[in-house]
């Protein structure tokens, strides 16, 4: 997974905006169902947590709670730009006729933490941020740009490609992703909750 969001920081592409459709109304709700629930998830979770339950790792060089929040709150804003900074620039038809079909896929591949690898440097947590209250905030503030813009945008993203790797993905889809990235890192957090020495309060 991580491995991909490198890949698609060095290669974006975009169609042409002219002759393109904007999102239907279910690919709106689609996407702003799993940003919406992904992001209830997140603030339950590190809303709820202790200082002691977030600074809490479960093995040498794990990551905490708090660690995986400030992962979460870096990327959200860096996908979003990937996804939003190719819009007007010409597509492969080959690689945007890869992305058919791929919603269902995207959704449950990216959450799946079978697979692990590592975060890109600039994603990696760096303590950034000194409490709860404000990863939490730094989170919700790009989630719900994130959430208005699919809600309200005219954009052809359905036209966009992003070349992640030798897998595209369509730029509606990297918001897709953005949700399963959430979810995939919220079954890290409620692997670090199930250690047990995880901190009771």
């Amino acid at each position: 997974m991580c491995r991909l969001l490198i890949a698609a920081a060095l290669i974006l592409c975009c169609a042409s905006t002219t002759q393109a459709q904007a999102l239907s109304r279910g690919e709106r709700d689609r996407a702003m169902s799993e940003l919406h629930a992904s992001r209830k998830a997140f603030i339950d979770i590190a809303g709820a947590a202790s200082r002691a339950q977030l600074s809490f790792k479960p093995a040498p060089g794990a990551w905490s709670i708090m660690e995986i929040a400030e992962h979460l709150a870096l990327t959200e804003p860096f996908l979003a730009k990937l996804a939003s900074g190719g819009l007007g620039k010409p597509a492969d038809p080959g690689k945007l006729a890869q992305t058919k079909g791929k919603d269902a896929s995207i959704l449950t591949g990216i959450a799946d933490r079978n697979n692990k690898s590592q975060a890109p440097a600039m994603l990696l947590p760096k303590a950034a941020y000194k409490t709860r209250d404000a990863v939490i905030a730094a989170f919700k503030e790009s989630r719900d740009a994130n959430i208005a813009y699919i809600r309200d945008t005219s954009d052809p993203l359905r036209a966009c490609v992003i070349d992640a790797g030798g897998s595209p993905m369509d730029c509606y889809q990297v918001y897709l992703m953005i949700a399963a990235h959430t979810h995939r890192h919220i079954s890290q957090m409620k692997e670090v909750m199930a250690n047990p020495a995880y901190p009771k309060k």
